[in-house]
């Protein structure tokens, strides 16, 4: 019966410390940002029709995190469309993101809470321009447990690539 009491208590004791771990993950702001990428030469049908779009978009989210306790990020759902992250970084407290392509004003970024800047980058194969209601989903994993996080704002489009 004793074997047994432990049994429980080990399971309930490791499932609290990954609850724990979810909780300590603290994102203060998000920004997502995007830039359109045009190919050289794209595939036509026998009628002169394109196969493609002839570009695809990069996305830049930008997040002020507090704490060390990060997912291992895998994936960005763009309204139902899966794109795999395949770079990211801790950033300082600034980072110049590029100049909006609307306004054609300098983008910079700074942390309001003394947290350390994340910067994702995904490439986007799937999404058309311009947005039509979109919904960004940040999936990934926090030791066994899985991590999604909705984005709320809209991405702002950019004219230039952002360096980390």
């Amino acid at each position: 019966m004793s074997l047994f009491k432990y049994f429980i208590f080990s399971i309930l004791f490791v499932s609290c410390i990954g609850t724990k771990n979810v909780q300590e993950l603290n994102i203060e702001q998000s920004w997502v940002f995007t830039i359109q990428e045009f190919v050289g030469n794209i595939q036509v049908d026998e009628n002169g029709k394109p196969l493609n779009k002839g570009y695809w978009l990069k996305h830049f989210i930008v997040m002020e995190i507090k704490g060390d306790v990060l997912p291992k990020w895998e994936s960005l759902m763009i309204n139902d469309k899966e794109n795999i992250i395949n770079y990211s970084s801790i950033h300082d407290t600034v980072i110049y993101i590029g100049k909006d392509k609307n306004t054609f004003k300098n983008i910079f970024v700074s942390t309001k809470k003394n947290g350390k800047l994340l910067l994702l980058k995904v490439e986007d194969y799937f999404t058309e321009l311009p947005f039509k209601n979109p919904m960004f989903t940040l999936n990934g994993k926090l030791g066994e447990k899985k991590v999604s996080i909705l984005l709320k704002n809209d991405p702002v489009l950019i004219e230039n690539q952002v360096r980390p």
